[in-house]
């Protein structure tokens, strides 16, 4: 507004003073200075005037009709306030709500960590763990290996003392068997020369020579059953008869003398007997010794049945030699059973009972070298 009325009060060109005409070529008259004073003031008065007068206007316009939206603001401000305080505690409320949330938060990091630590520690037990069960593995399979080793072991040296000692083919093929079995069972490259070497022996056993010793034992005791029935040798007497005596000598002193000598003859005969003989001579025994005699030859024959059964070929041949000589010198060899008992005796002699026997200690020696190298360190 004080523009245009600036722009009124200014002077125009036809109140001034009068413009001239210019026309290009000419030079420009010069401009005479514009006189100021009293009218400007005059302009400056009125201009503040209607300044006032819009003011005072704008003012009653705002007291008339802006009381009422400044109130409708204030209460708009008020309302604003409100939300302002209710979110500043809402504000509040999600500041504490968050600051638990971040302690929470720290005790979950912490719980975490903890947690990740507890993790790290179960990590090196569960390694320690494992370490112990790949150890306690290796052990148990070790010890489960030198069991079966050991079991090996066993039937090598049960084959051993059965060929060994009793001399019975049979039992040591078995327990040769029953080796080659468990060796292959294990299927352990370790045991391949030890296996080739059970093979060899079981093959050398099986071609050894059988001794019949059941049929040789029961011979025997076939034998041991007819003793009671043999008789007893009873050729020497119980007392003999005196020879031929000299004819008695003629004459008086003769007669003395031989009546002295016939008595000291008669005398010594019932007090001596003189028997003659080229033969060796055997005590007699009395019939009540009978059965010593017969017990006797019984253990003659029962010592040459247990060697036969042991495969013991010295004892059984110097028991039923010893057998058959105490038959000969104190049985009847004129009686058929004894003379059928020495044939028996002379058969028994001839029958072989022991053979040569394979070397199955081979396999034994490797069996345990293996288990050595298993037990070292």
């Amino acid at each position: 507004m004080t523009e245009s009325a600036a722009d009124a009060e200014s002077p125009t060109p036809s109140q001034g003073s009068e413009l001239m005409p210019y026309t290009p070529g000419e030079q420009a008259p010069p401009t005479q200075p514009v006189k100021t004073g009293r009218p400007i003031a005059w302009v400056a008065l009125v201009v503040t005037l209607l300044n006032l007068i819009v003011l005072a206007f704008a003012a009653a316009l705002t007291w008339q009709f802006g009381l009422p939206y400044l109130e409708r603001s204030g209460a708009r401000v008020d309302t604003m306030r409100e939300r302002v305080s209710d979110q500043t505690r809402d504000l509040e409320r999600h500041g504490e709500r968050l600051a638990s949330l971040e302690a929470s938060q720290g005790e979950l990091k912490q719980g975490m960590r903890q947690r990740d630590r507890n993790l790290d520690t179960l990590d090196q037990r569960a390694e320690t763990l494992e370490s112990a069960v790949a150890s306690l593995t290796t052990r148990v399979e070790g010890g489960r290996r030198l069991w079966q080793l050991n079991e090996l072991e066993h039937l090598l040296l049960i084959a051993n003392e059965r060929l060994q000692l009793s001399r019975d083919l049979d039992s040591a093929q078995a327990a040769l068997v029953l080796a080659e079995e468990r060796a292959a069972a294990m299927n352990d490259p370790a045991l391949f020369d030890a296996r080739n070497l059970i093979a060899s022996e079981i093959a050398a056993v099986r071609n050894a020579p059988r001794v019949d010793r059941q049929s040789i034992a029961l011979r025997v005791s076939s034998l041991i059953r007819q003793v009671p029935g043999l008789p007893i040798e009873r050729n020497v007497p119980d007392a003999f008869q005196p020879g031929e005596t000299r004819p008695p000598v003629e004459g008086p002193v003769a007669d003395a003398g031989r009546r002295a000598w016939n008595k000291l003859v008669e005398i010594a005969n019932k007090m001596f007997v003189i028997h003659r003989t080229e033969e060796a001579v055997h005590p007699l025994l009395p019939p009540e010794q009978a059965y010593f005699l017969r017990q006797n030859l019984i253990l003659q024959l029962e010592t040459a049945r247990l060697a036969v059964l042991q495969l013991d070929g010295a004892n059984y041949r110097d028991a039923v030699n010893e057998a058959r000589a105490w038959i000969e010198r104190y049985f009847d060899t004129d009686d058929r059973a004894v003379t059928a008992a020495i044939e028996q005796l002379d058969a028994l002699a001839g029958e072989r009972v022991r053979s040569n026997l394979p070397d199955i200690s081979a396999s034994l020696e490797a069996v345990r070298t293996v288990m050595e190298r298993r037990r070292a360190p």
